[in-house]
């Protein structure tokens, strides 16, 4: 036999085993849908997926809420040179707000 020959039997042979391997896999498919069908009862959910992950969303909202206690605020007198020396830092010079220091000549 000339090797053109083998090949051609060869490439034969393999196509007949795939399309052999396409059935025996559809078969087994269909065969356990079918046991899963006979065996297994539907399963029903009563909502949806996404209405479920938002309930469990807003319950750890919630758990998170409860471990955190807001602190108290506590009212805080401070002039504004206070406040301006408090923000910038007491290297830089100081900005009077005061007007009495200001002259209208």
């Amino acid at each position: 036999m000339s090797s053109s020959r083998k090949h051609h039997i060869k490439s034969l042979m393999l196509s007949i085993a795939k399309g052999l391997l396409e059935e025996e896999a559809k078969e087994q498919e269909e065969e356990r849908s079918r046991y899963m069908e006979e065996s297994c009862p539907p399963v029903s959910m009563p909502r949806s997926m996404q209405e479920m992950q938002i309930d469990d969303l807003k319950i750890k909202v919630q758990d998170l809420m409860g471990k955190f206690k807001k602190p108290v605020l506590r009212k805080v007198r401070m002039s504004a040179d206070a406040m301006l020396k408090a923000l910038l830092g007491s290297n830089t010079p100081l900005i009077s707000t005061g007007l009495q220091q200001q002259t209208v000549s």
